[in-house]
């Protein structure tokens, strides 16, 4: 029972009406008033500080500030960052390719056989081409003399 009372008693404390009055110090004149319950205050200032939020946010984002953030590279920095990354990554390649010509010649000065031609092309994933035919066939005959 006392649970209850307790729940309705701070959801009546929410709707309350409290009255906020600005006077005049001189002559305890009343300049403003105003009419509020908790729930009012607690959700003009909760929506008031989302929007603030919500501001910042788009005025980082979509202005220069965020180059101040700390750790947030500027448009120099990450152009730089790619080109770097496409170069690693071509240099692993090519020490890929020597790495396996080394051991190609090292295979040689130690009178072992030497890999095929075929199985080097399949290591770097490339198939040797087939023997091309360039001879008309005869379906395409009729097209020659069109």
């Amino acid at each position: 029972m006392s649970n209850t009372k307790v729940k309705k008693s701070f959801f009546h404390k929410l709707r309350n009406k409290y009255r906020l009055a600005i006077f005049n110090e001189q002559t305890y004149e009343e300049v403003w008033q105003m009419r509020l319950s908790r729930l009012n205050v607690f959700t003009v200032v909760g929506s008031s500080a989302i929007i603030l939020v919500l501001l910042i946010i788009l005025l980082i984002a979509y202005t220069g500030l965020r180059e101040y953030i700390p750790g947030y590279p500027d448009g120099d920095q990450r152009r730089m960052l790619v080109r770097n990354y496409n170069r690693v990554d071509s240099l692993v390649a090519e020490i890929e390719k020597r790495d396996k010509f080394f051991e190609s010649i090292k295979a040689v000065v130690q009178g072992e056989v030497p890999p095929s031609e075929e199985e080097m092309l399949q290591d770097n994933g490339i198939s040797k081409p087939q023997k091309v035919d360039f001879e008309i066939s005869k379906e395409d005959e009729p097209l020659g003399n069109v």
